[in-house]
């Protein structure tokens, strides 16, 4: 189905069935909630970035790339324009340190003069879980070193959900897992994720496991198939009711291109850091073709 239709679909469930409650960690915000949903795309249909409102591919892309390179400063992060983790960043410095006089403006100069700071640290985020689960054991090169050897082997799973690890970290995780799925010529990426914010984030998602499908099924030498995505406490806040009853009005078959990726990826490399280490958006890899119907402010 066109991945456009899919939002919209997901988007008027939610409107529609959901159930309405106070968000525990945002005290007076309403999430309007369904229990789970399964979301699949095939790239024969193209590159599933949604339309229906503006979405940020370089940002997905680049957010991806610092995550599989196992990341964990802010000062990373803002190298690549990527500013979701900011405010959490800012949050796990107060917590850690109890200085309650630095404004967050305050904290984003500060980090910017004292660049490798600790103060700068996201703690054991997604990255850190990906690359150094329990500080030692490398999840990520370990499935993909198996499957080269082994296209057709089962239960290549990488794992963010770290029970000892969710106070160390300045955002507790919602993905749980990714899963790479191979019939030998053919690679999917599989992943589950426990929080959605169909609003913003789940346009981010969504594009966030296609890259690295695309990026993984090249450096193991195989066909970028598709991914699959099995969710729960799927959601919408309240402060996106209105525009989200906005956007339903909006004609998706004004949209006419399918979107696709222009790769130019490594072609030759040495080991899992180098070729992530080549991955840049604009050059390696680029989306075309994407048209989109205007922002919507959140």
């Amino acid at each position: 189905m066109n991945i456009n239709k899919q939002y919209r679909n997901l988007v008027e469930k939610i409107l529609k069935d959901g159930f309405e409650y106070e968000d525990i960690n945002r005290k007076g915000t309403i999430r309007k909630q369904i229990p789970f949903y399964r979301f699949e795309h095939d790239f024969e249909d193209g590159f599933p970035a949604i339309g229906l409102k503006q979405s940020y591919p370089k940002m997905a892309f680049n957010e991806m790339v610092l995550f599989m390179q196992g990341k964990t400063q802010i000062q990373d992060f803002w190298k690549l324009g990527v500013k979701f983790w900011d405010k959490d960043g800012y949050n796990y410095f107060l917590n850690r340190t109890q200085k309650d006089d630095y404004t967050f403006d305050e904290w984003k100069e500060f980090m910017k003069v004292f660049d490798s700071h600790a103060y700068g640290s996201l703690g054991r985020i997604y990255s850190h879980q990906i690359r150094k689960w329990n500080g030692n054991t490398d999840q990520l090169n370990n499935v993909l070193e198996r499957l080269k050897k082994h296209p057709h082997s089962t239960k290549n799973i990488v794992t963010m959900w770290n029970p000892s690890d969710l106070d160390y970290c300045a955002l507790s995780p919602c993905h749980r897992t990714f899963e790479f799925i191979s019939d030998g010529k053919n690679l999917w990426v599989q992943w589950e994720q426990s929080s959605v914010d169909v609003g913003v984030g789940i346009l981010m998602n969504i594009m966030y496991y296609s890259f690295a499908c695309e990026v993984f099924a090249h450096y193991l030498g195989l066909n970028a198939k598709g991914i699959i995505g099995n969710l729960s406490n799927v959601h919408l806040y309240d402060n996106s009711f209105d525009a989200m009853n906005e956007m339903l009005k909006r004609d998706e078959t004004q949209i006419k291109e399918v979107p696709y990726l222009i790769k130019d990826l490594p072609t030759e490399w040495n080991n899992l850091d180098y070729f992530l280490s080549q991955l840049k958006y604009g050059e390696s890899m680029k989306l075309k073709n994407y048209q989109h119907l205007g922002r919507i402010d959140i």
